[in-house]
């Protein structure tokens, strides 16, 4: 993703896993995406779904 870049002004919107959500989360930050433009599920409503399983 990074060389389509830069990603500042942008808005991501990640959905997913937990893992893949946290991960994607990690990647975006280190592109330089604010994480007040990332929207994502909800962690605590991903968490309790893997709990229940």
């Amino acid at each position: 993703m990074q060389e389509f870049g830069p990603w500042y002004g942008y808005d991501a919107y990640v959905s997913g896993l937990v893992g893949m959500v946290l991960q994607e989360l990690r990647n975006l930050g280190a592109l330089g995406v604010r994480t007040q433009d990332i929207l994502h599920d909800p962690l605590e409503q991903l968490l309790s779904a893997v709990e229940c399983r």
